[in-house]
This record gives C-alpha cells, sequence and structure tokens, in this order.
C-alpha cells in the first residue's frame, strides 16, 4: 500500500553567455581550476525474489584541475587516497544496522551534455560517472529498509549551501558533503523495483537562458511516480570523509542554505527552478553565475498511495 523512494542529485554550475558578459565568465572559470570533488551521485535497486536485491551506486565529479580519485579504483596503489567505496543498510522502524559493503570501482567513464550551447566550454565542462554494484539479502521480508552511502566533499565555492565546520569543498571551503539513499518496502507485501531517472541532468547550463530538462524517470513495476525540489543532505567531512554510522538518525542531516538561497528559491532567477510534480520537467531562467546544489526526489505511488 505504501512505499516511497529518494534519489538525490546533484550540483550545477552556471555560466554567463561569453559574448555578453566576458569578465564575469572569465572570474567564474576561475572559480572551476580547483581540485576535483562530488558534484552528485544516486542509489537504485532491483529486486531479484527471495529477499534478495542488486543494489547499484553512481557517483558523480567533474574532472576538471587536480583529479581526486573515486573510491575503490582498482588501478590505484593502496593508501589514504584510495579507500573501499562504502554503504550501509538500516532497519527502518528500529533503526539497527543490518548490512554494509565495501565495493571496488568497476568502471568509470565521461559523461555526455544533454545540451549544446555557445556558451559552454567543452573543455571547461568535463564531468566523469563511477559505477558500484552489490547484491543484499535483508533479513526480514515484512520490514522496511534504507540503503545509504555518504562521502565528503563538495566542491568549494557554492552559492546556495553554508559553509559548514569541518566539512568538504577543498581550495580553503568548508562545505557539506553528500548523502544519498533509497528505501526498500516490505517484499512480502510489495515486491519492488526502485524508480530510475532517465538522463543524467546536465551539471552546467548557460545563466540568462531559459532551460528546461526532462528529469523523468522510468519504473519497472508501473508505479506512478511523483517528482519534488527537497533540501540537499549533508555527508562526510574531511575529518570523517566516509561515515559509517551505526546511528539511522545521523544520516539525514540537511544542509544549510546560504540567504538568499531557500528551497522556494534555489538558485535564483525567473522563473526560479521549478519540477513539474507529474511529469518530471524541470525549468529555470537563472540569472547569475555560480555554483548551485539542487536536490530532485521521486516518490513512487502504488494503488493511489505513497
Amino acid at each position: 500500500m505504501v512505499y516511497w523512494i529518494l534519489i538525490r542529485f546533484v550540483c550545477l554550475y552556471l555560466k554567463f553567455l561569453k559574448k555578453l558578459l566576458g569578465l564575469i565568465a572569465m572570474l567564474f572559470l576561475a572559480q572551476m581550476i580547483h581540485a576535483t570533488h562530488i558534484v552528485g551521485g544516486m542509489v537504485t535497486y532491483k529486486y531479484l525474489g527471495n529477499k534478495r536485491y542488486v543494489v547499484s551506486f553512481k557517483v558523480y565529479r567533474d574532472c576538471n584541475g587536480g583529479q581526486a580519485a573515486f573510491d575503490g579504483d582498482p588501478t590505484l596503489p593502496p593508501g589514504s587516497f584510495n579507500r573501499p567505496f562504502y554503504y550501509v543498510v538500516f532497519d527502518n522502524q528500529s533503526g539497527a544496522r543490518v548490512d554494509s559493503g565495501s565495493l571496488t570501482l568497476i568502471r568509470k567513464d565521461t559523461v555526455q551534455s544533454v545540451i549544446q550551447n555557445d556558451c559552454l566550454d567543452p573543455k571547461l565542462t568535463c564531468v566523469e560517472q563511477a559505477f558500484y554494484t552489490d547484491t543484499i539479502t535483508v533479513p526480514d521480508e515484512t520490514k522496511w529498509y534504507s540503503i545509504y552511502h555518504q562521502r565528503c566533499c563538495r566542491n568549494s565555492g557554492i552559492d546556495n549551501l553554508q559553509p559548514t565546520p569541518g566539512g568538504g569543498g577543498g581550495g580553503g571551503g568548508s562545505f557539506p558533503g553528500m548523502t544519498i539513499y533509497n528505501i526498500i518496502p516490505p517484499s512480502q507485501t510489495f515486491p519492488n523495483n526502485s524508480a530510475d531517472f532517465k538522463e543524467f541532468p546536465p551539471l552546467f547550463i548557460c545563466a540568462n537562458q531559459l532551460f528546461t530538462f526532462d528529469h523523468a524517470a522510468v519504473d519497472l513495476d508501473g508505479d506512478v511516480l511523483k517528482y519534488y525540489l527537497v533540501n540537499p543532505l549533508d555527508g562526510g567531512s574531511p575529518n570523517n570523509p566516509q561515515p559509517n554510522s551505526n546511528n539511522i538518525s545521523m544520516l539525514r542531516i540537511n544542509a544549510n542554505f546560504q540567504a538568499p538561497y531557500s528551497l522556494a528559491n534555489v538558485m535564483g532567477g525567473s522563473p526560479n527552478v521549478a519540477i513539474d510534480e507529474n511529469t518530471g520537467l524541470l525549468t529555470c531562467k537563472p540569472d547569475n553565475a555560480g555554483r548551485f546544489v539542487v536536490s530532485v526526489m521521486v516518490k513512487e505511488f502504488r494503488s493511489g498511495v505513497c
């Protein structure tokens, strides 16, 4: 009767048209030469039957400037900068940790931009994605579970999030980490495959231009999907880059918006960023260059109940 699925994205870079505002464009491009950091991610799953699920993770980073390695890269030598990719599974009712995993990178590749425009320099709009997967078995088919991954660090110079003590960011900044998660309903009642976004949204768009993007997801079970902008979640810090918490309450801590930005005003402009609840069509016309975190949630409805 009821379940809901959360999938969270993504840091969005804006760039003014070079022909109109060359000075601002150059200042913004100078921002983008810091070391590589996380810009987004998502977790999905498919049901195999008998309480078993294939869980998949995607993590995105910009690939300009210094290259911070993806977790669990088998091509790198062991060391403090070559940590495995960690995830945890919790019982939603009791809050107990029931499973965890440390994974090796399966592959990484470059994300192709879904938009082409003269204001975008392909040499400065590079994004890479990493893929991880595992198979889990939940203990009880009558219970709800959540899968979490947390990491430090987001990029420095994020305009719409407040700096936090001990937060990530690099370049002298102090910015939140990232948390992505998904919820598994009781398989006895709701054998379920999670929704999955059809395309990765563009990481770079042009300021002062109307932008639309089909942010819709697909659902193998035919469930009705609804879309929402939600508060981004905090995550790891430089002192604790890969939280491995035993406490589920510590895993859903909101990042704080930086004034004048808020969930009702994610990155300014007119129209401000919005997503159609029924179609997933994302629309915006931002008017300032900068870096902005946008977080999207998709809920699954079955028999009219979420």
